[in-house]
């Protein structure tokens, strides 16, 4: 299975991610220009930028992926070739496993390695996205201690509520590759998975079994 980027489906998001960050950018300019102490003026600056950082983030990756022709993703019984991930495809034999995120509607897989030296990304991985990482993996060890559970419920259910939800979310240091803004479906996506993993070895499990 060859899967190539779907320009009309990416284009709602360029523009909804251009968006956003512009009137944030606006509102900047506008507090910029306002007569008031510079502490109240960068802290208002700072609101209007920062939070939207992720939607700059998601607009050059769009932008990114429109401008890009070949293949985005490569589902064979060789491997998975994940154009955003690395230049060469993930063998088999090294995946070690395959997690489902999100909904039916928007699944995202991720892909877990046995010996990740032997497949590393393109580009290093940011260190502040590895800290903060690393800071929910060990949150959530902690929250499987009943008594740590519970008193943080109490302290706080929402902040709880978040780390679950946040535990969710695919791991950024392994291989992400998903049929959004692409010329497939999730759920073709998976059954290409499926069948060629199915193909290549034996004892193979379905996807199914490792949702995360």
């Amino acid at each position: 299975m060859t899967v190539y980027r779907n320009v009309k489906k990416l284009l709602p998001t360029a523009l909804f991610s251009s968006l956003i960050p512009a009137l944030g950018i606006a509102g900047a300019i506008y507090i910029a220009s306002v007569d008031m102490p510079l502490g109240p003026k960068i802290f208002g600056i700072a609101l209007c930028t920062l939070p939207f950082i992720p939607f700059i983030l998601l607009f050059r990756n769009t932008i990114r992926r429109i401008q890009h022709s070949d293949p985005e993703i490569i589902v064979d019984d060789e491997g998975i070739y994940i154009w955003q991930w690395a230049d060469k495809k993930i063998a088999w034999d090294n995946i070690e496993e395959i997690r489902q995120h999100g909904s039916a509607g928007a699944r995202v897989f991720s892909l877990k390695l046995r010996d990740p030296s032997l497949d590393p990304p393109r580009k290093p991985k940011s260190k502040f996205f590895d800290l903060n990482r690393n800071m929910l993996d060990k949150a959530q060890t902690k929250l499987q201690n009943p008594k740590v559970k519970i008193a943080a419920a109490a302290l706080s259910p929402a902040a709880v509520l978040s780390m679950r939800a946040a535990s969710g979310i695919p791991d950024h240091r392994d291989p992400i590759f998903h049929a959004n803004g692409t010329d497939t479906t999730p759920a073709q996506l998976l059954m290409a998975v499926n069948q060629h993993r199915d193909r290549s070895r034996g004892d193979f499990r379905s996807v199914g079994a490792f949702i995360g």
